[in-house]
């Protein structure tokens, strides 16, 4: 099988709980990245708006998230009124896809 590379946004991350969520460019669901996925993907953190390569995987319950995860371009680092807007909409998020 072939390995798919999408691209995407970042539009919410939360750098204490390390939790985010990928917007693709090809549209369709937004994506969860645990921290799990940025360990794997060999990151510490990201940011709003940093671009990113990524691969659609399914956990082993079948729900869908990033991973090997690369950032492509940086943006400026959020303020921290950002930060608390960007966690309760991971939090939601998670939340809906049962994490």
């Amino acid at each position: 099988m072939a390995v798919m590379i999408e691209y995407g946004f970042i539009t919410a991350y939360n750098s204490k709980h390390h939790v985010g969520i990928i917007k693709p460019d090809e549209g369709g669901e937004e994506l969860l990245v645990t921290v799990n996925d940025l360990k794997s993907s060999g990151l510490e953190n990201l940011a709003r708006k940093h671009r990113v390569a990524f691969e659609r995987v399914k956990d082993d319950r079948g729900r869908e998230h990033a991973a090997h995860i690369t950032v492509l371009q940086y943006p400026p680092v959020s303020t921290e009124e950002r930060e608390r807007f960007d966690y309760q909409r991971c939090l939601e998020h998670s939340i809906k896809l049962g994490f």
